[in-house]
């Protein structure tokens, strides 16, 4: 596959993704590529720029340590990535200026791996969505989710596209249900488990905040899971679609590198076989097969009903997976979890959000970079009071963690995300210049979805309660929970 070397936009008002010119030449003899599940790096590409190393640091997790040669690559602190304390956001690949570290790469594998079987299901993320155009030179924050879903079932071969904010839907559910029983019972916060990065510094670096996490899947694990557990038993073998679920294979689409390494995890089972980020796909598509997308293609992707069928859209989501709430979308932003936990308590107790208020705890500033923050929102629902500490960035992830450990806060629910500015700013997202700009109008583009749909709340959504209600209580935690586990740095270290 042809990869992009040195290659950025310069601006959403670029028409084509094209490189800006040759890469610096390494001035070093070193090779090899190290890898974990999530990012990798090509030695013989390095430029000894040492941006990862200040990326890293910038996140407060410092996996990598300045070569004694000076041009030469960074050294692993812990011997390879794979047994560091890599969390595997992945923000040191979006700001590698000559792709010597970028997602690993999986679509190879995904190629080899479904070709044998007889279905194939792609699922899409919440920031997905207002991402994939970046690479085909559209205004950044453009909805693409009509070509998106026509592009994968053209080019790539999948069969379903399914909508990943259904299972945020669920995730609000179970988060917000935690957060109640917490609270009635004085057991302090509830920490979301939707970031994967975050989950992983959790169980490397505070496993006395994992009885706090949340035990909801993230949002792509419970759509997954639903798939292999119940969609492809119930719907799919019964008519003979496939002989047993081994024949389904499920990619998910992600912002996120850390998506890679969750899809591993032993506790989801393995229910996503292959995670691919936005970027590879779109790359992928650009480059191997040559596609292009203009706003034209665009609104007319979006306006192609089915034969027969007046009102639905031709490249739309799938059912059953395809009814969702407004506050589904803004799980890609910072501060749109905790959100739709205070929106589904509003919606339960039949009483408005009232008195928001908003508190600067902690910043973190650097030049360049997007400000990390730590914020404390409370507000009043039917008479009680709500807090919600919303932290974005892995200083600020890290602060907040601090915090509840050391009792300097008060509050219900923590929303931790690892990338600054949430899912919509990923290690697995196109690279381009104006991060800060970028992030801003891919949030205003997740706002106006949220504002399109027809309900704002999971709790409104009776095909989601249509599901749980058929799960007895075994099948709810075996199906949408999961679980966490210490796992000290040192134990990750060759003996």
């Amino acid at each position: 596959m042809q990869t992009l070397t040195y290659t950025v936009l310069e601006s959403y008002k670029l028409k084509k993704y094209k490189p800006l010119k040759m890469p610096p030449k390494p001035q070093h003899d070193v090779t090899g590529v190290d890898a974990n599940n999530a990012i990798m790096i090509d030695y013989a590409k390095c430029i000894g720029c040492n941006m990862c190393i200040k990326a890293c640091d910038v996140q407060g997790i410092g996996v990598y340590k300045q070569n004694e040669k000076p041009k030469y690559p960074p050294i692993v602190k812990l011997s390879t990535l794979f047994n560091s304390d890599c969390i595997g956001c992945g923000q040191c690949a979006t700001i590698c200026p000559v792709d010597a570290i970028a997602p690993k790469n999986n679509l190879e594998v995904y190629k080899s791996e479904s070709a044998s079987k007889k279905i194939k299901v792609a699922l899409i993320a919440p920031s997905t969505r207002v991402a994939f155009g970046d690479i085909f030179g559209l205004p950044i924050g453009t909805n693409t989710i009509y070509s998106l879903i026509r592009m994968l079932k053209q080019y790539l071969g999948f069969d379903y596209v399914f909508d990943v904010n259904f299972g945020a839907d669920e995730t609000t559910v179970i988060d917000t249900q935690e957060l109640l029983h917490f609270k009635h019972e004085g057991r302090g916060p509830v920490f979301t488990s939707c970031c994967p990065a975050w989950v992983n510094l959790c169980e490397m670096k505070y496993p006395e905040l994992l009885p706090q996490v949340s035990t909801a899947k993230s949002c792509v694990a419970m759509v997954a899971t639903l798939i292999k557990r119940r969609w492809a038993q119930e719907y799919l073998i019964p008519k003979g679609i496939v002989d047993s679920v081994d024949d389904v294979y499920v990619a998910d689409i992600m912002p996120c590198t850390a998506k890679k390494d969750e899809s591993m995890r032993p506790q989801l089972n393995r229910d996503v076989d292959i995670c691919l980020t936005v970027r590879e796909v779109a790359e992928h598509l650009y480059f191997l097969h040559g596609a292009r997308l203009t706003l034209e293609e665009v609104e007319a992707d979006a306006s192609v009903l089915k034969p027969g069928r007046s009102t639905q859209k031709k490249w739309d989501f799938d059912a059953p997976f395809n009814t969702v709430s407004g506050g589904s979308h803004i799980f890609g932003k910072t501060g749109g979890v905790a959100e739709t936990c205070l929106r589904f308590i509003s919606y339960m107790k039949k009483s408005p959000i009232e008195n928001v208020k908003e508190e600067l705890l902690k910043e973190f500033k650097t030049p360049g970079q997007l400000v990390q923050t730590v914020k404390l929102v409370s507000c009043e629902i039917a008479g009680e009071t709500y807090r919600a500490l919303i932290a974005h960035g892995g200083s600020a992830i890290n602060a907040a963690a601090r915090m509840v450990l050391n009792k300097e806060v008060e509050c219900d629910v923590v929303e931790q995300m690892a990338c600054p500015g949430g899912c919509q700013n990923g290690g697995g997202m196109p690279k381009i210049k104006g991060k800060k700009e970028a992030v801003l109008t891919r949030a205003s583009t997740l706002d106006v979805l949220d504002g399109k749909e027809r309900f704002a709340s999971a709790g409104e959504n009776k095909t989601l309660w249509g599901f749980n209600g058929c799960l007895t209580e075994h099948e709810a935690h075996e199906l949408l929970h999961t679980h966490y586990q210490h796992r000290p740095v040192e134990s990750l270290l060759p003996q």
